[in-house]
């Protein structure tokens, strides 16, 4: 997740400029504007919150806020980082309620918290395709969402950069003592 004061003029770059297909059109709501971009083999999430209170005062937008990566089988991918040693939250679904009343699960999260900082969250995310807040109207699994996508991607030609997906991300600091000693990587 990018997280910004503003994802308009990233979402016109990576949409209107690159050719890039939006895989979650932007929504805003009363928390916060976001969408994602599909960049391949990678759902870049454009994030502006209502507030940015929630982060440290020298960790404040733009910056890289989150990455969130969609394991297979959550249970089994928390289990096995927890016997390498890492501790990881107890996976914590967010639902909401159907038609009918009932309570379904949108997704299920789970913070690694030995890679996480008050700056920038690591964690699994399982999605339902049962869910209720997608902006799509087909029930799609992860998998058939990706496929959708990537065809999508591939109809575009990568856009006009010739995209294939995204290889390396790149995190620095000017100060690496000083984002240490605040909770940084």
């Amino acid at each position: 997740m990018i997280r910004l004061l503003d994802i308009d003029p990233l979402l016109s770059l990576f949409t209107d400029v690159f050719g890039l297909p939006v895989s979650w059109p932007k929504q805003s709501s009363s928390f916060a504007t976001f969408a994602w971009v599909h960049v391949g083999n990678t759902e870049l999430e454009l994030w502006a919150a209502a507030s940015n209170s929630d982060l440290p005062k020298e960790s404040q937008p733009p910056l890289i806020h989150g990455f969130a990566m969609e394991p297979v089988d959550l249970e089994a991918s928390v289990e096995h980082l927890t016997q390498a040693g890492l501790q990881c939250k107890s996976p914590r679904p967010y639902q909401t309620k159907t038609a009918d009343g009932s309570l379904t699960t949108n997704f299920t999260n789970s913070v690694l918290l030995d890679l996480s900082s008050d700056s920038c969250c690591i964690f699994f995310c399982a999605w339902n395709p049962e869910g209720t807040i997608y902006p799509w109207k087909e029930r799609l699994t992860t998998a058939e969402r990706r496929s959708r996508d990537q065809l999508e991607m591939t109809k575009r030609g990568g856009g006009t950069i010739g995209l294939v997906g995204l290889s390396e991300i790149e995190m620095s600091t000017p100060n690496l003592s000083e984002a240490e000693k605040n909770g940084g990587f």
